[in-house]
């Protein structure tokens, strides 16, 4: 039982190699030892020399299912055995038996024809095997791609671009986005590696953002700040996109100390958009707690922005509120 439970378990390829191995031997036995059945007086040797090969053969046989390298060192110990056989003969100059090898010719010149038509036929079976079996190879990868949700599709079609052009922006930041789009931790990761490349490549601010999103993704807040910070380092930096998320990481990660801190690092280089990004440093403030900080950051926007500007507006409001 633990036999056959075993041999269910041997993979194709261990099937091929196996049978290739027997071949191989039963080749290298018909063409060592059959010679000494047509040597006079060595009968015995004859005999004997089957004999080992047959051990040798279902030696071989068993070592094959479980191993690759020990099949190859049973045949080299059956050649060298053989060989000392060969070392032992009798007579020097071994004379041939012409009857016997008469017999053997007459016996394969009857069965010559069988053995053509036999092995034809057996080429064109395995010909025909092979055909059925790539047709049915093909269509299951066809109905297996079909069943793929278009979701699943177009990821298979992206992942084939990028095995193409691995090296165009473009390709890279699509197949990213859409290991993005499938929320799942390896995904993610994925898309990680490669918005990591993109950033190490050429770093923008479409780069980076997405980078942070990841790293928020999988809780690395740490390298989600970091990352964000980059943002502002940029020529030409949109600083109130980069404290829009600066921000969203505070109040995910609960880091509202984070946030305040860079946030306030930002208002630093006097950015055009200091309104929005006092709005964000206000609300920070007041979840924190500190609600006298806040009404000051707030006062100070209003007293410094037209009444007419939905910054203004904003901060009257929320000014309001903390009075309340």
């Amino acid at each position: 039982m633990n036999e056959q439970s075993q041999t269910e378990k041997r993979s194709c390829l261990a099937r091929i190699y196996g049978l290739l191995m027997s071949a191989g031997f039963l080749l290298i036995t018909v063409f060592i030892v059959t010679p000494l059945v047509f040597i006079q007086e060595t009968g015995d040797f004859a005999l004997f020399a089957y004999v080992v090969a047959g051990l040798f053969f279902f030696w071989q046989r068993r070592a094959a299912r479980n191993s690759l390298f020990k099949p190859l060192m049973i045949i080299a110990l059956f050649l060298l055995l053989e060989v000392s056989v060969f070392s032992l003969l009798p007579d020097v100059h071994h004379p041939m038996d012409l009857s016997r090898q008469a017999r053997a010719g007459m016996v394969l010149a009857k069965y010559a024809e069988w053995l053509n038509s036999a092995s034809d036929q057996t080429v064109a079976k395995i010909g025909r095997a092979a055909k059925d079996l790539y047709s049915a190879g093909s269509e299951s990868l066809h109905a297996a791609f079909d069943s793929l949700g278009s979701g699943d599709r177009s990821l298979v079609r992206l992942e084939e671009a990028f095995s193409d052009e691995p090296g165009n922006p473009a390709v890279v930041l699509a197949l990213a986005d859409a290991y993005m789009a499938r929320n799942d931790l390896a995904s993610t990761r994925l898309a990680i590696a490669l918005y990591e490349a993109l950033v190490e490549t050429g770093p923008s601010d479409a780069f980076l953002a997405r980078l942070a999103e990841a790293y928020s993704k999988i809780y690395r807040y740490d390298l989600a700040f970091a990352t964000a910070v980059k943002r502002t380092w940029l020529p030409h930096a949109m600083m109130h996109r980069a404290a829009r998320q600066i921000a969203f990481l505070a109040v995910a990660s609960g880091d509202l100390p984070r946030g305040i801190f860079e946030l306030e690092n930002i208002l630093r280089f006097d950015p055009v958009e200091s309104d929005e990004i006092m709005l964000l440093l206000a609300g920070l403030y007041q979840d924190v707690g500190n609600k006298e900080k806040a009404r000051e950051i707030l006062g100070q926007l209003t007293a410094a922005t037209p009444a007419t500007t939905s910054a203004a507006r904003t901060a009257a409001q929320l000014l309001q509120a903390t009075q309340n």
